[in-house]
């Protein structure tokens, strides 16, 4: 990958950089992974606002039965999401499950009918869903280990704070838990689940993206490889 400098970058040009790509590319699929709590949904929405294309979360494909297995490459329904990827780019219509964080599950079903989509989550470019040869441009975002634990637990109290107010919610039955043992469950989770797949199984794919986007603090970009 040739590194490119972009510290003065705004969001707003990396939207408007990878939009120019697709759009050059004749794309029918972007793909935004990376980190757990990089920011992916946020940055394929706003590249889906613009081109004007359905967006979809792999979050919804992960297999009811992943347990403690759940957020690894292996917990994903590969044939599920190969299959739905496949319907957008044969037939324009596919089905895809409706992932809410908030019930921790998925919530419902929705009916795709594009011949393009952008698609967000962990592992689009890990061998094991089988799909990297399907996206015609795929984005990987990061930031440090230390930075990404900050987002991660902000976006906890955030889902805490939804929790309590709605009782078919995952956190509800801890919403009388004071705020520092939540907040020490969640870097719990952090530390034995999400750091993990984050070293062992999202960083060594970043390779196979086209462009990899890293972020410091308050999300600014400090720097893109492209290739």
């Amino acid at each position: 990958m040739a590194h490119v400098d972009v510290v003065s970058a705004t969001l707003s040009q990396l939207v408007d950089e990878i939009v120019a790509t697709a759009i050059k590319r004749h794309a029918k699929v972007v793909g935004v992974t990376g980190a757990i709590a990089a920011g992916k949904s946020y940055l394929a929405g706003r590249v889906a606002q613009s081109l004007g294309w359905p967006t979809v979360s792999t979050d919804g494909f992960i297999r009811a039965d992943a347990g403690a297995r759940k957020g690894y490459a292996d917990s994903y329904d590969a044939a599920a999401l190969q299959a739905f990827v496949e319907g957008i780019r044969s037939d324009g219509h596919a089905t895809a499950p409706r992932y809410s964080h908030l019930h921790y599950d998925v919530v419902g079903y929705d009916e795709i009918d594009s011949t393009t989509v952008v698609i967000d989550g962990l592992h689009l470019g890990h061998p094991a869903l089988g799909i990297r040869d399907r996206i015609d441009l795929l984005v990987h975002l990061d930031a440090p280990t230390d930075t990404l634990s900050n987002w991660y637990l902000t976006r906890f109290e955030g889902l805490r704070a939804d929790a309590a107010s709605e009782p078919t919610a995952m956190l509800y039955p801890y919403r009388d838990l004071d705020a520092d043992t939540m907040n020490g469950m969640a870097m719990q989770v952090w530390r034995d689940l999400n750091s993990v797949v984050i070293d062992e199984e999202v960083r060594p794919n970043e390779h196979s993206a086209d462009i990899v986007v890293r972020f410091g603090d308050e999300h600014a970009i400090v720097a893109v490889e492209t290739r």
